[in-house]
């Protein structure tokens, strides 16, 4: 199999759109997939475009943070000095490259323009991978609720966000390193044993395999589990088997059985004891699984 480099790439510009505006510093890093060692990085300050204007919101963000908009104009040198600075940077990387960002829509368009402007060609192509798309697509989560602040620990990557190209395009390459190094955190499931003191004993024994959840739809068969007595401090670790999204009115007496109930009203009583907030108990998710010894 060939070596993959993904290139992280970060910059900064004075509005939204290449070429009626001017990038103004380029920061790049290589990484090999699930390696947290970069490989190479660049950067580069450039000089505005002949002719190109400051947009007015992006300039007031600017002015509220003087001393790093003065650190993009730190050496600045032309844009096709730049590219093609850039572009023979990316030709000393080994295997095939893979831009990404984060997200990566507005920093590739304006690397896209300046390439196809100054160099006449783009050497990364014409597609790249979003960090944030590829965080959505493992946690399950929507789009617009993949943010940072909710990423597993594991996720980490220790650096700051200081919106410097360079500092900005370490930070995501390290994140998407450690989303490719641990894709799917373990999911805890807890348990309740004040009600039932033989539910643990049920559970570490295998003959209790089975519970049921509301809101548990990013849960995926293979998902590691950790199944927890918060009360008891004790927990081990499982793997799902199955998992399987119905309705209460859909359970079978088998389904029932195996979750310790007698009927769907007790179920659903249950349910409602968990879940007080939740209006509409009807869609649950079984999930089945496996100790892991």
């Amino acid at each position: 199999m060939s070596q993959t480099t993904y290139i992280s790439i970060d910059i900064e510009a004075d509005g939204p759109v290449p070429g009626l505006h001017s990038m103004l510093s380029l920061g790049a890093v290589a990484f090999e997939a699930a390696n947290p060692t970069p490989i190479s990085a660049f950067t580069r300050n450039l000089v505005p475009l002949p002719g190109a204007t400051q947009h007015p919101d992006t300039m007031e963000w600017w002015s509220k943070r003087q001393d790093l908009y003065l650190a993009t104009t730190v050496d600045a040198i032309s844009p096709d000095q730049a590219m093609i600075e850039f572009d023979e940077w990316i030709s000393t990387l080994p295997g095939s490259k893979v831009a990404v960002g984060y997200p990566i829509c507005f920093d590739w368009g304006f690397v896209n323009w300046y390439f196809h402007r100054f160099v006449g060609r783009n050497p990364l192509g014409i597609s790249g991978q979003d960090i944030k798309s590829f965080a959505s697509a493992i946690l399950g989560t929507p789009y617009k609720e993949t943010v940072k602040r909710k990423f597993p620990s594991q996720w980490d990557t220790g650096s700051q966000h200081t919106h410097v190209a360079i500092d900005d395009a370490l930070e995501q390459g390290e994140l998407l390193v450690n989303i490719q190094r641990h894709p799917r955190p373990p999911v805890w499931l807890s348990f309740d044993m004040r009600k039932d003191t033989n539910l643990w004993g049920s559970i570490k024994s295998g003959t209790l395999d089975t519970t049921v959840r509301v809101g548990h739809r990013n849960i995926r068969t293979g998902d590691q589990l950790v199944l927890g007595c918060p009360y008891a401090g004790v927990c081990v670790p499982a793997k799902v088997t199955d998992v399987h999204h119905t309705q209460i009115s859909k359970l079978d007496p088998h389904d029932l059985t195996g979750l310790g109930h007698s009927s769907k009203s007790q179920l659903l009583e249950t349910l409602r004891e968990h879940y007080p907030k939740l209006s509409n108990l009807d869609t649950i998710t079984l999930v089945r699984w496996k100790l892991i010894s």
